[in-house]
């Protein structure tokens, strides 16, 4: 009797310490599945069209820790006067395991064609929950007024390739000027001809889809003002 009543002892002392368990772990697993803002960045981007016009682009970058889901709500401030900034999403959400990082497209809208670069703007992200995180835009550290407002500054060039006989020409030249893209097969005895024009955005950037790369070698571009 005595060792029938040890016996059912000690199965409920175990089963004890095993419900204890499985609740450590739970409460372990609860606390893993949380996401935790981590940072907000900003970086310029090359405009998507070859005539931009006064709007020029960001890309935000929003950094969690953890899992689980997660709202970031973006909002912006100090945009020159009379711009509009709009965020494509405006809410960040992370679910699950990953990504820890996601992106988001600030669009800034001007009343004429100008530059954004140089103006410390902000971005925040808030989780709606207490956390919140601002990122300055620190372009205008790099940006050279004189370089943008000169129709003469000579574009600094640089190619994406995007895949087979896909190239796209991305410059930095002067605020709002036009450019004639030109291609050559060598630069032994180049000849140069004509692709086609892009303008600069207001930061004085500007891209172009090169739409005739055939040649599956060697291809050289340069950019020309064209004057108005």
């Amino acid at each position: 009797m005595k060792m029938a009543q040890t016996i059912n002892l000690a199965k409920k002392q175990s089963l004890a310490w095993l419900a204890r368990l499985v609740m450590g772990l739970g409460c372990c697993g609860v606390a893993q599945a949380m996401s935790t803002f981590v940072s907000v960045t900003i970086q310029p981007q090359w405009p998507d069209s070859t005539n931009p016009g006064p709007v020029v682009v960001y890309s935000i970058t929003v950094t969690r820790s953890g899992e689980g889901e997660l709202d970031l709500a973006l909002s912006s401030a100090g945009l020159p006067a009379g711009a509009i900034g709009s965020f494509s999403p405006s809410v960040v959400r992370f679910t699950g395991q990953v990504p820890i990082s996601l992106t988001a497209t600030l669009t800034v809208t001007c009343t004429n064609i100008m530059p954004v670069d140089p103006y410390p703007f902000t971005v925040t992200a808030d989780d709606g929950k207490g956390t919140v995180a601002t990122s300055t835009n620190t372009a205008g550290q790099t940006f050279d007024p004189i370089f943008a407002a000169n129709p003469a500054s000579r574009p600094t060039l640089k190619l994406d390739i995007l895949g087979k006989h896909n190239i796209k020409v991305h410059g930095k030249g002067a605020t709002g000027k036009t450019y004639q893209i030109l291609a050559s097969a060598s630069m032994t005895n180049p000849s140069w001809f004509p692709l086609g024009r892009a303008s600069a955005d207001g930061n004085g950037r500007f891209s172009f889809l090169d739409p005739n790369d055939n040649d599956p070698s060697v291809r050289f571009y340069r950019a020309l003002y064209v004057p108005r």
